[in-house]
């Protein structure tokens, strides 16, 4: 089996974890496997989100060489944070602050590690890089009980993976690139009808939603996977 990881997010505390390494080495452990990365080269984002960002990393600065020294990687693209206009720095909709430009680059960076694709793979899996975060939920270990049951999955459908208690669906989910290929795009092209939907949503609406909004759209059958 032939996969790829693409890594991207902001690496904030990540590379002094064992968290992510401890994932990707049990993807390897199922076949043939090259990483992708594609990262903002401000290890934290200026803008808010549902969560208080780390104004200390705000203004640190990520080298290739940091990225070198914690894994062996394919292909690597570390871009400049683009600066945020203040009318965005904090959209206020239902009960949930985000950034809709945030989410934007955040799918942007998707695409990008996408693109970075040289061969074809059986899946392509999305991984960021802050799963330390998640310890809270047990979420390595969740995702890690998902990877030894992975023959049971199929690449044309959409996976991701929630833990109990826990939003987590835009932290880890797999599928075939031309599903991801298909996804992505159809968010990126539709972006306006993408921010009006989401403002629409009377819940905590999450980067994922949009996934599935995608999905849904395409008829692309999308699995949300409770550990």
């Amino acid at each position: 089996m032939k996969i790829a990881i693409i890594l991207t997010g902001h690496v904030r505390h990540s590379l002094n974890h064992q968290n992510l390494l401890n994932i990707i080495n049990k993807i390897k452990n199922l076949g043939e496997c090259d990483i992708y990365v594609c990262t903002s080269n401000k290890k934290e984002h200026s803008t808010i989100t549902w969560y208080n960002t780390d104004h200390i990393l705000q203004k640190e600065i990520l080298t290739a060489e940091e990225i070198d020294n914690f894994i062996k990687y394919k292909k690597l693209h570390i871009y400049d944070e683009p600066n945020y206009s203040q009318e965005i720095k904090n959209i206020l909709w239902a009960k949930s602050p985000l950034s809709f430009v945030g989410v934007k680059n955040f799918y942007i960076s998707i695409q990008k590690c996408i693109d970075m694709l040289d061969r074809e793979y059986d899946f392509v899996f999305r991984l960021r890089f802050d799963y330390h975060k998640f310890d809270y939920a047990n979420y390595t270990n969740d995702i890690i009980k998902v990877i030894k049951n992975f023959n049971n999955f199929n690449n044309k459908i959409f996976y991701s993976v929630k833990v109990k208690n826990a939003r987590g669906e835009d932290s880890f989910f797999f599928s075939s690139k031309e599903n991801f290929n298909k996804i992505i795009k159809y968010i990126l092209d539709n972006f306006k009808e993408i921010e009006n939907f989401g403002k629409n949503v009377n819940y905590y609406f999450m980067p994922e939603d949009l996934i599935k909004y995608s999905c849904e759209k395409q008829q692309i059958k999308y699995i949300s996977i409770g550990t």
